[in-house]
């Protein structure tokens, strides 16, 4: 995250998503059923279709052995969302200073590849009822935009 002084971004509107007022405190929660997950879908598999989806950007995960997962610190930075801020980064107010993160952050820190602004779709089994089909008419390249209309 890159820290930047109130002073500097004055003229941007800072008013925060969640006001002040109705602000609450975080739960301790652990929800996570990651490790059972990542055994579903390796089940679901055929030995050829691992071998591809090891090749995509989130293929590592199904080797991640436990997920760690603070709620709280998530919990408190949301609270802190301002609603001024462009659609492919998300800015918070923390002790006055503006905090900024992008994709490039997201990435350094999953581990994730880029996959710039169009997402190139490699089907092991084409036509063959996949999501792409279902949800993309069997589209080989997606944009971020189009992802985000589906949503």
């Amino acid at each position: 995250m890159v820290r930047t002084s109130l002073t500097d971004l004055a003229k941007r509107a800072l008013e925060l998503q969640i006001p002040v007022c109705d602000h609450f405190p975080a739960q301790i929660s652990q929800c996570s059923e990651f490790k059972d997950a990542t055994k579903l879908v390796k089940s679901g598999l055929t030995p050829a279709q691992l071998a591809e989806f090891r090749k995509m950007p989130w293929g590592h995960l199904l080797d991640v052995p436990e997920l760690q997962f603070s709620a709280q610190i998530v919990h408190s930075l949301l609270l802190r969302l301002v609603c001024d801020q462009p659609n492919d980064e998300l800015w918070f107010c923390v002790n006055d200073k503006l905090l900024r993160f992008t994709y490039n952050d997201f990435e350094r820190i999953t581990g994730l590849r880029s996959m710039g602004p169009t997402l190139v779709i490699s089907d092991v089994d084409e036509g063959n009822g996949t999501l792409i089909d279902k949800f993309f008419g069997g589209a080989k390249e997606i944009s971020f935009g189009t992802l985000i209309a589906k949503m």
